[in-house]
C-alpha cells in the first residue's frame, strides 16, 4: 500500500510539473488514497471536494497555480463541461 501511494503521488509530481510547463493554472487532479494503518493518507484520498477549501488551496498555493480540482467532486464535472 505505501509503495502503491508513493508511486500515486510521483507521478501526479510529474503530471503537475508537466502542466505547469504548458502554462496550465487550474487543475483537475486525482486524490492520493491510502489503505494501511501506517499510510498518512486515508481511504477519502488527500483532496477536499471544493478547489476553495484545505487542503486543495493550499496545495494550489505550494505549486503556484490558481486551483486544484478533485477529479471526484462535481466542480471537476462542471469545469471539463466547460472547458
Amino acid at each position: 500500500d505505501l509503495k502503491q501511494t508513493y508511486i500515486a503521488y510521483n507521478e501526479r509530481e510529474a503530471y503537475i510539473a508537466e502542466q505547469i510547463a504548458e502554462g496550465e493554472t487550474e487543475l483537475v487532479l486525482e486524490p492520493v488514497r491510502g489503505w494501511a494503518k501506517y499510510n498518512r493518507f486515508d481511504s477519502d484520498g488527500d483532496l477536499g471536494s471544493s478547489s476553495e477549501e484545505w487542503p486543495n488551496t493550499s496545495i494550489a498555493k505550494y505549486y503556484g497555480i490558481e486551483k486544484i480540482i478533485n477529479s471526484e467532486s462535481r466542480e471537476a464535472y462542471e469545469y471539463e463541461s466547460n472547458r
